[in-house]
């Protein structure tokens, strides 16, 4: 793990923790600022340690950046489209 930090000069508190477990449908997962290892064999624990970095590494760079971007996006109109409904609705209800 400190490896991986050093190659991608990523100072973080991500922390890797090894759960040998055959019976998962997945060889490793990240969840908050921990990489889960599920596979058995050493190679395989490398491999997956190395797939979940990387995948953690695009999240944190790319993927939450662009969706916290898009919500804010939609925050922003979020009061003008209220509004324009409520205005809507008022303009229907008085045909009626």
């Amino acid at each position: 793990m400190r490896r991986l930090q050093s190659l991608t000069d990523l100072n973080s508190s991500l922390k890797v923790e090894w759960v040998p477990n055959g019976n998962r449908d997945v060889h490793g997962e990240v969840r908050s600022d921990i990489i889960y290892v599920y596979d058995e064999g050493v190679e395989e624990v490398v491999r997956t340690l190395k797939h979940e970095f990387v995948d953690y590494c695009i999240t944190r760079e790319i993927v939450t950046p662009f969706v916290d971007l898009i919500n804010t996006l939609i925050k922003s109109r979020e009061a003008e489209v209220y509004r324009r409904k409520e205005k809507l609705a008022e303009w229907f209800s008085s045909l009626l």
